[in-house]
């Protein structure tokens, strides 16, 4: 039969429960899933950040090869260069020692040259009008002309010093490091 007013109470608590406790299942479904789901999210996440910071680093790495590589090959270059700034130094500095030997050659020429001019000259004033006279002053002509030679000699010996000396000067200025 029929139930008491308590009765039809107590089942509609039952029900009332029993729909709550459904409920309650329900939601905790729903948390586990989203727990789930936050969790793959949260590992994709983790594993793309640790794909890009690998990444990163083999580029980092690979940038730090490259700069090393480009770093030596410049390194090398300069070497090349100084090795041969080195070598046309030397060459300039035993070309200026070679003009300057030669200079002092033909120093030592003119000077031996002027002193047998005086000579000749002082010989032929002694000396009466005559053949020998001729012969002389034909000496000393010729004399003068060879004097005349060596300071054409003397004139160019001048300027290839000079040209060698700018060319020096050049070089250093044009091949010295900016710092190191």
């Amino acid at each position: 039969g029929a139930l008491s007013p308590r009765g039809e109470e107590r089942y509609a608590l039952k029900d009332e429960l029993a729909a709550r406790k459904e409920e309650l299942l329900q939601m905790r479904i729903q948390v586990g899933t989203l727990e789930s789901e936050l969790r793959g999210a949260r590992d994709v996440a983790k594993m793309r950040a640790e794909m890009d910071l690998e990444r990163l680093r083999a580029e980092g790495e690979w940038q730090r090869r490259l700069s090393g590589e480009e770093i030596a090959r410049l390194r090398h270059l300069l070497d090349v260069a100084t090795a041969k700034k080195n070598r046309i130094r030397d060459s300039l500095d035993q070309a200026m020692m070679q003009l300057r030997d030669r200079r002092r050659e033909v120093d030592a020429t003119k000077e031996k040259l002027s002193s047998m001019a005086e000579r000749f000259e002082r010989a032929g004033r002694h000396l009466l009008e005559g053949e020998l006279v001729k012969d002389l002053q034909g000496l000393k002509s010729s004399i003068d002309s060879l004097g005349k030679d060596q300071e054409v000699s003397i004139a160019a010996l001048d300027s290839q010093q000079q040209s060698f000396s700018q060319a020096i000067r050049d070089n250093v200025t044009s091949h010295a490091p900016a710092h190191k």
